[in-house]
């Protein structure tokens, strides 16, 4: 016996046709996957891929600003490219900003933290005290640098070094990192 839904006894869908509707989604290659109609999360990845945070191509971007440097309304530009409407007003306001239509570079690009003005001191004093635990280099950092930093932050900067945590063997005290 088939699975009915509520909807199906009202003349709505039915849940082999909703399985069927899935089937084909999942079956559309990528380069054809405009064609699917909507959006279920757990066929998002076949059907478009990953493009969560990857800007959009220079291509469109330069092909919506011309669009709407012919004269054509931000909606038309949006409904000609499928794209939203913000995106057409940010790309034609980055034009006007900069001249430019490159996206920002994304992320924090690293090495600009709290701790990489002290990045030398405290790769000195690793060298000059091998046995110096976390919780003291956070408090010397307080106290000679002036620096305020989390035990967590100062482990991921010490890892960002190459040290690690070496286990203790049985019986004995573990090595200096």
């Amino acid at each position: 016996m088939a699975l009915r839904t509520t909807a199906d006894r009202e003349g709505g869908f039915l849940w082999e046709g909703l399985q069927r509707t899935l089937e084909r989604v999942t079956a559309i290659p990528i380069q054809d996957s405009h064609k699917c109609p909507f959006v279920i999360p757990s066929v998002y990845h076949k059907c478009w891929g990953s493009l969560m945070g990857k800007p959009l191509p220079m291509e469109l971007r330069r092909r919506v600003v011309d669009f709407v440097e012919e004269g054509y309304t931000h909606r038309a530009a949006a409904a000609q490219f499928r794209v939203l409407i913000k995106f057409v007003n940010d790309m034609v306001l980055l034009k006007c900003a900069t001249g430019s239509l490159e996206a920002k570079q994304q992320g924090n690009g690293g090495g600009h933290g709290k701790l990489a003005g002290v990045a030398g001191w405290i790769r000195g004093r690793i060298n000059e005290k091998r046995d110096l635990t976390l919780d003291e280099l956070v408090v010397e950092l307080r106290d000679v640098q002036g620096v305020e930093a989390h035990r967590t932050s100062v482990w991921r900067h010490l890892r960002g070094f190459g040290l690690t945590h070496k286990k203790k063997l049985a019986g004995g005290r573990a090595e200096a990192a």
